[in-house]
């Protein structure tokens, strides 16, 4: 019998068979003629059936995910708008990198066309965000403070999804290499700059700021030490506590839930 969960997305219409993707040779977040929502929704619907087929075996699901993934590797070459892009190229870009790492194997499936499609429009700008690209102006030429911390930790997460897709060991040491030595917010010392050790408390980066944006970076952050374990490879092990430290900071300002604060232990 299916769980609670797997029935609700059973019901959504994401994760149906039928879904048909609408690729975009340019997606557009921030600014005039915005349509990167067409770009989130199909790796939504791709997730999602993926996750049915590898769950329940449905080759079906498996299918239409496989679809929605050439289809779009066929198409997009561009990401552009205002500054916003940056973000579609870090959120999206990780996302989708999963994913292509869940179909792997699926037959049909144009592995070698999805990773170019990942290198060269998603983690092209992801580089050229953190470290400046060819032209080494990074951060959208911007002062180095202008961005909060999830900018950085989304296009980090992407970076060494990407890096994972394609068994990239020097894209995927970028994106370990940003985490430790970053410029900007979204290395550890800059996005937990406030440890207090004696009461195992930390602030977060983007403390006082609106709920949702205050809790997105435990995402991304997170998201970078799970990766950074997963493939074997173990580099964040000295950094880790002030990401569990700012958390514990946080959970404190949800006074009428109860919240339980796991630590991570990586040495």
């Amino acid at each position: 019998m299916a769980q609670p969960g797997l029935r609700v997305r059973q019901r959504h219409r994401g994760p149906q068979s039928s879904w048909q993707p609408r690729p975009q040779a340019t997606i557009i977040r921030g600014g005039t003629g915005q349509n990167h929502s067409i770009l989130y929704n199909d790796i939504a619907a791709a997730y999602q059936n993926a996750l049915r087929w590898h769950i329940q075996g449905s080759s079906a699901h498996g299918d239409c995910a496989r679809d929605i993934c050439n289809a779009w590797s066929a198409t997009l070459t561009t990401i552009g708008g205002n500054a916003d892009r940056f973000l579609a190229a870090g959120i999206y870009g990780w996302q989708f990198a999963n994913v292509g790492e869940l179909m792997r194997g699926h037959p049909g499936f144009d592995l070698a066309r999805f990773r170019n499609m990942m290198r060269t429009v998603f983690y092209s700008m992801n580089d050229d965000f953190l470290y400046g690209g060819d032209d080494g102006v990074s951060h959208n030429g911007g002062c180095i403070i202008n961005y909060w911390a999830n900018w950085d930790l989304c296009n980090m997460a992407s970076v060494m999804a990407i890096g994972i897709l394609c068994d990239d060991g020097t894209m995927f040491d970028r994106a370990v290499n940003y985490f430790y030595n970053g410029a900007c917010n979204g290395s550890i010392r800059h996005a937990v700059p406030y440890v207090y050790g004696d009461q195992g408390l930390a602030q977060w980066q983007e403390a006082g700021r609106d709920q949702g944006h205050t809790v997105m970076g435990d995402g991304p952050d997170g998201r970078d030490l799970r990766d950074g374990l997963e493939p074997g490879h173990r580099p964040l092990r000295r950094r880790e506590q002030p990401v569990h430290e700012g958390g514990a900071v946080r959970l404190q300002g949800q006074p009428r839930r109860e919240c339980v604060v796991h630590e991570v232990h990586l040495g």
